[in-house]
């Protein structure tokens, strides 16, 4: 991998709860500070870029997300998908919203503390990259 970057960390905030339709699931979204993991192998600034536009057709959960709430700041890493989400273990979160592909992990949507999930991230970053 080489240190390239393959996810990120989106934080949200939802002024109101929210419910949230994505096709055929329909998904109960709080209000406040809320953490996002997302894959980007490839173009991963324009990807996350992306979740700042409001022109943008709906595709992923995300995007049916943001048309209710606001992404203010996004954090990448060199680390899975599933790794990162799983570093958010012991947080409230949104049961199957954004998930599909990761069935080790019960969502990519988590109710956390900004600061916190910033740590979280750090954390499991830093244990990545002493690894290697």
């Amino acid at each position: 991998m080489g240190g390239a970057l393959v996810s990120y960390l989106l934080l949200v905030k939802c002024r109101e709860p929210v419910r949230v339709r994505v096709r055929s699931k329909e998904f109960e979204v709080p209000q406040g500070e809320l953490v996002y993991v997302g894959s980007c192998r490839v173009n991963c600034d324009k990807r996350v870029s992306r979740h700042f536009s409001k022109d943008k057709r709906s595709f992923w959960h995300i995007d049916y997300l943001l048309n209710h709430c606001e992404a203010l700041s996004a954090l990448l890493t060199p680390l899975e998908e599933a790794e990162l989400a799983k570093a958010f273990e012991g947080c409230r979160y949104v049961a199957g919203f954004g998930n599909s592909d990761d069935p080790l992990n019960p969502s990519h949507l988590f109710v956390c503390d900004f600061k916190e999930a910033v740590i979280r991230a750090l954390r499991v970053t830093h244990n990545y990259k002493s690894k290697g």
